[in-house]
């Protein structure tokens, strides 16, 4: 979440970051509300020109 939260900083940028699906979903569920509680939003990599 720091690494997130530097990135801030930068304008116009894509992050990214992959999810091992053997670890619990709560984990997942934590690190996506924490990168939407800094503004970040989803989109899907379709949609990315």
């Amino acid at each position: 979440m720091q690494r997130a939260e530097a990135n801030l900083i930068v304008r116009e940028s894509t992050a990214s970051f992959f999810f091992h699906p053997y670890l619990s979903m709560d984990y997942l569920e934590a690190t996506v509300e924490g990168l939407q509680d800094m503004g970040y939003t989803f989109v899907p990599v379709t949609d990315r020109k």
